[in-house]
């Protein structure tokens, strides 16, 4: 006799899909303290909140608001400083619907929104245009619950042949958001402050810690505060950057604790922190208050291993029927993170100011754009677009009224002078051609050097994550019976009308034959799908010849 141990082999085949792409178009209006823009210097776009629900025609129905973030030269001022900063946030944000259409024959296990470009130009009457871009990560995905044998008790004569199969799982998705508030001095030696432009915030040195029932995300804000400074008479100087970062002690650490009962040390954790708002305010000339939104997003990955029988022989004193069925599954050959830090030397377009001064680097989040399983290792290529803010130098003639530097800023996108790209590869040893790979990538920050007044050289610092799987077809045993050879063959001829419910393994166990047999002795392919209802099958007299 054979016992078999029955089990479900869940698997998840990941399908490629390029991100949607949602408009968001919007009028904005300056505050009667905010003079008309000249010239847009940066603008940035925070997603503050989003979300979304799947209606009744199958379309993903997204709603949200976006924190808009400009710095602009404005029209004659009574100040000596031209540049401002304006934040539409709260009430004074963008509100947004959109729709989406979602594949077909697929699930969606979830999906991700980042604002992947954000624009703005001057309107008539103190108004502005903003367009921005948001970008709609879905985790497509087909999802498939297999019947296999994966264990079984066998007589002396009876040999297994089994496989195993990981199959990557994921146990839950971890979301939370938090706000933190810190007071950054700008005493001596820095600069006091006479207004604020604009503030950038950036999460680094992001760290997860996975122990059971509890996940912790740990790491640190990097802040960079563009103001007017200003003299000891009150009045504005210059624009100012002040800077605080984990070299100089300045760095606002954070945490997330999410309390998850199905969470274990042996798991991964794929974790993503992102800003979702960001204001600063000073009380007064030497000091500014910081306040800020995170969102965390902790998704939590075990590969699961599954030992399944693939075959079973037997010895001379019968013959082993198997109900097989061949699947495509794919399979996780290995994950690898590392971090990269890339150096660009960008030069200016033509028609641009020298540079002076550099006071604000600001690049969007990088994204693959190709990626290729090698031996042993992974190449990817990717971009991102960045801008710089800086003070021109100043030029042989120059009014000497004129104390403030002019600012002026320049994009390397995709309307200016082209995104800047990047090839990397990760080593992996045991992969080959022919597997597939998922890279994602993560901002890790970026700074810029002057090397003369038209190039920069530019760093930037990303982490690159990359989960390799591999397709295989398998032809698995979902049923297993030990079929005794009779002493002598079935006398005369013997028919049966399948009925509701038949199978070719069912019949198969109520004449003590096999499948293969019975397919012999009525000229069947096996796929079971000629089994129907009424048909006349005939019994084969012995399992070894049908």
């Amino acid at each position: 006799m054979l016992a078999c141990k029955y089990g479900q082999l869940k698997t998840v085949k990941s399908l490629a899909e390029s991100p949607r792409v949602i408009t968001v178009e919007s009028e904005l209006l300056l505050g009667d303290e905010d003079p008309e823009i000249e010239e847009v210097h940066l603008c940035r776009g925070y997603l503050t909140e989003i979300t979304g629900e799947k209606d009744a025609e199958g379309r993903l129905v997204l709603a949200g608001r976006i924190e808009v973030h400009l710095v602009y030269r404005a029209k004659a001022t009574e100040t000596g400083v031209a540049e401002y900063g304006v934040v539409w946030q709260g009430e004074k944000s963008i509100p947004f619907t959109a729709g989406i259409e979602l594949p077909e024959a697929m699930e969606i296990g979830g999906w991700q929104a980042e604002i992947a470009k954000s624009s703005l130009e001057p309107g008539p009457e103190r108004t502005a245009r903003y367009k921005g871009e948001i970008a709609i990560h879905l985790q497509a995905r087909q999802e498939k619950e297999i019947p296999v044998v994966t264990e079984l008790a066998v007589e002396n004569g009876v040999k297994t042949v089994t496989e195993r199969v990981v199959v990557e799982e994921v146990i839950t998705v971890l979301e939370g958001s938090r706000e933190l508030s810190n007071q950054f001095s700008l005493a001596h030696p820095r600069v006091p402050l006479a207004r604020v432009i604009d503030c950038r915030v950036r999460p680094l040195a992001v760290r997860t810690e996975i122990t059971p029932g509890r996940v912790r995300v740990d790491g640190h804000l990097e802040t960079v505060l563009l103001y007017v400074g200003r003299n000891e008479d009150g009045e504005e100087t210059e624009v100012e950057v002040a800077r605080w970062h984990e070299k100089n002690g300045g760095a606002v650490p954070f945490q997330f604790v999410f309390e998850e009962p199905r969470a274990l040390p042996e798991q991964t954790a794929r974790t993503e922190v992102q800003v979702k708002s960001v204001a600063i305010h000073s009380p007064h000339a030497e000091s500014c208050n910081l306040q800020a939104v995170l969102a965390a997003r902790v998704e939590l990955v075990e590969p699961r291993r599954t030992e399944m029988v693939v075959d079973v022989t037997a010895g001379k004193e019968g013959i082993i029927d198997l109900d097989r069925g061949e699947y495509q599954i794919e399979e996780t050959v290995g994950e690898i993170e590392k971090d990269f830090r890339l150096e660009k030397v960008l030069s200016l377009p033509a028609g641009a100011l020298p540079l002076g001064r550099i006071l604000l680097v600001d690049n969007s989040p990088p994204q693959t754009l190709d990626t290729q399983v090698e031996a042993d290792r992974v190449f990817f290529e990717g971009e991102c677009r960045v801008a710089v803010l800086y003070s021109a130098e100043h030029g042989e003639i120059e009014e000497l009224e004129d104390l403030s530097p002019q600012i002026a800023a320049v994009s390397w996108d995709e309307e200016h002078a082209g995104t800047v790209r990047f090839a990397e590869f990760l080593e992996m040893p045991g992969v080959a051609p022919g597997m597939a790979a998922r890279v994602t990538l993560e901002d890790r920050g970026s700074t810029a050097e002057l090397v003369d007044e038209r190039t920069i050289k530019v760093n930037l610092a990303f982490r690159a994550r990359a989960v390799v799987s591999e397709e295989r077809t398998l032809a698995l045993v979902r049923d297993c019976a030990l079929v005794p050879i009779p002493e002598k063959p079935r006398t005369g001829i013997l028919f049966y009308l399948v009925q509701p419910g038949d199978t070719l393994w069912s019949i198969a166990r109520r004449y003590q034959t096999t499948m293969e047999a019975l397919c012999r002795a009525n000229n069947l392919s096996g796929s079971g799908a000629e089994v129907q209802p009424g048909r006349k099958l005939l019994i084969p007299k012995t399992p070894l010849t049908g």
